[in-house]
């Protein structure tokens, strides 16, 4: 079987292949990640592909392995470690390559394997991770009026500060306060209600998609047993 080892980055991949009947092992050259695939296919005979996770090398491993390609993707953590000591702390975009295609052929790779999520996973969690970010927003903007507040002596006992109790107070109080001050309190809430609007529009579009893919996967197990 030939092994191919690929140190991925954003634009260009490293590519050094292995194998492990003749002992052979490529000089290994840089190729545009658009071409990897056909250069990949064009191999003799079986081949494995060897790269460690990360954002690129995931999104290239699922499209290698939609082609029918046999992917493999290491926990970067552990193929450092290894690397680092098979290199002797030598370094390179080859080197590290080279490294995976021999470790490719050993049972290290078993062990070190991580799993990497169909495109329907992955699009789920983009889901997901959006809306964590959106959340995180909405904190910050929230913490930051409540500051502002803090910092003018003023409490407000509401919970939500976009709700119309909240925003009557804030606008009975921006009178007696300095005009800077006084702009805070008018932009902050606006940002804040414009961020839990988002989020709520997102958050449906969360559970719309994921009742769709529960919805298939239920028919699928239906299908599987009918079978």
């Amino acid at each position: 079987m030939r092994h191919f080892g690929l140190d991925v980055h954003q634009a260009r991949t490293t590519v050094v292949w292995f194998d492990d009947e003749e002992g052979e092992i490529s000089r290994g050259h840089s190729l545009p990640n658009s071409e990897l695939a056909d250069y990949l296919q064009s191999s003799p005979g079986p081949c494995r592909v060897v790269m460690e996770a990360g954002s690129t090398s995931c999104l290239l491993a699922r499209q290698l392995g939609s082609l029918g390609l046999e992917v493999v993707v290491v926990d970067a953590h552990k193929a450092h470690r290894v690397l680092e000591a098979l290199h002797r702390g030598k370094k390179t975009d080859k080197v590290d390559a080279a490294g995976l295609a021999r470790l490719s052929a050993s049972e290290w790779l078993t062990e070190s394997a991580v799993w990497v999520p169909d495109e329907r996973t992955h699009q789920l969690r983009q889901l997901t991770r959006t809306r964590a970010h959106m959340v995180k927003h909405a904190t910050m903007l929230r913490n930051a009026l409540r500051a502002v507040l803090r910092g003018e002596g003023l409490r407000c006992q509401a919970t939500d500060l976009t709700a119309a109790g909240a925003r009557a107070w804030l606008d009975a109080i921006a009178a007696s306060l300095p005009p800077m001050i006084r702009e805070g309190l008018h932009h902050l809430p606006q940002s804040l209600a414009h961020v839990r609007a988002d989020l709520a529009a997102w958050e449906r579009c969360c559970r719309s998609r994921s009742q769709r893919t529960s919805a298939a996967a239920s028919w699928t197990r239906s299908l599987a047993a009918a079978w």
